[in-house]
C-alpha cells in the first residue's frame, strides 16, 4: 500500500481486512509449494528454528504494538464524541439566556452544527473529502460565534451577564472540543508502519507454509486457525482505527444522535 491508495481510496477501508487475509493465505501457499519443490530438488533441507522463531516474534511484536495504538486511538475518538455531545448540550441550555427570537436562531445554528458533524464520516472516498467536511463544520462554528457576538448584547437585562459569561465560555469550550476531535479524526497509523506490518505478515505466512512443507508436519487445522485469527485481529485493528467505516455508526455516535433528536 502507498500513500496514494491510503489517501484517495478511503472507501476501500472496508475491504482492508480481506486484503490482508487473502494475501496471508496466498503467501502461505507460496511458501508451502516452494517447500515441496525444495524437498524434491534437494535430499535434505534444513530450517533454522531460531531464525524462524525470531521472525514470528517480530511479527507478534508489530501486531501487538499496532493493536495497542489502535485501542488508544479508539478511546480518544469515543471520548471526543462524548465531549462534543456534552458541550453541545451545555451550549443549548445556555441559549435560554438570549431573547426569544435569538434563541430560535441559536438552536438552528446548533442543529446545523450537529448535522454537519454527523455527516463528516458519511460517503467518504478520499481524505480530502474528510478535510472538506471538517472545514464545513469549522465554518458553521464561526457563523455561530458571529451570531453570539451579535445576539448577546441584545439579551434581556436580567440574563445579559449570564449570556456574556456562561454562554460565551461554553461556546469557547465547544470550539476547543471540536478542535480536539478533529485532531483525533485525522490520527491514524503512519503508512510506513502499515506497509511494514503487511510485509511482516506475508513473510510470516510464507515461512509457516515453507516450514510445514519441509518438516512434513502438515497440520491444516492449526494453519486455518492461524489464518483465521490473523484475519480477525486485522479486522479488529481496522475497526478501532476506522470505527465510522467498519462498525455501527449509530452505536458509536449515539450521544450526538440523541442531541440531534433533541434539536428536532
Amino acid at each position: 500500500m502507498n500513500n496514494y491508495w491510503i489517501t484517495n481510496h478511503l472507501n476501500l477501508i472496508t475491504y482492508a481486512p480481506w486484503i490482508f487475509f487473502i494475501s496471508t493465505l496466498v503467501f502461505f501457499l507460496v511458501g508451502w509449494f516452494h517447500g515441496k519443490h525444495r524437498i524434491k530438488v534437494n535430499k535434505e533441507v534444513v530450517i533454522r528454528d531460531a531464525l524462524a522463531s525470531t521472525i514470528f516474534g517480530l511479527s507478534a511484536l508489530i501486531l501487538g504494538f499496532t493493536f495497542a495504538t489502535a485501542v488508544q486511538h479508539y478511546n480518544e475518538r469515543t471520548e471526543s464524541i462524548r465531549n462534543e455531545a456534552l458541550s453541545l448540550e451545555r451550549v443549548y441550555q445556555s441559549t435560554f439566556y438570549l431573547n426569544p427570537d435569538d434563541q430560535v436562531i441559536a438552536k438552528k445554528h446548533l442543529k446545523d452544527i450537529v448535522d454537519m458533524r454527523l455527516d463528516v464520516y458519511k460517503n467518504l472516498i478520499t481524505f480530502d473529502d474528510l478535510d472538506n467536511k471538517i472545514s464545513d463544520v469549522e465554518k458553521q462554528l464561526d457563523r455561530f460565534n458571529e451570531f453570539l457576538n451579535q445576539s448577546i448584547p441584545r439579551s434581556p437585562e436580567s440574563t445579559k451577564g449570564l449570556a456574556a459569561d456562561t454562554l460565551k465560555a461554553r461556546f469557547n469550550k465547544l470550539s476547543d472540543v471540536f478542535a480536539t476531535a478533529i485532531l483525533h479524526a485525522k490520527n491514524h497509523p503512519a503508512p510506513l508502519l502499515e506497509r511494514f506490518l503487511f510485509i511482516q505478515l506475508i513473510i510470516g505466512a510464507m515461512l509457516s507454509g515453507y516450514s510445514m512443507a519441509v518438516k512434513k508436519e502438515e497440520d491444516w487445522f492449526l494453519t486455518v486457525l492461524y489464518l483465521l485469527l490473523t484475519g480477525v485481529l486485522l479486522y479488529v485493528v481496522n475497526c478501532l482505527e476506522f470505527p465510522n467505516e467498519l462498525t455501527s455508526f449509530d452505536t458509536l455516535n449515539h450521544e450526538l444522535i440523541r442531541f440531534q433528536k433533541l434539536m428536532q
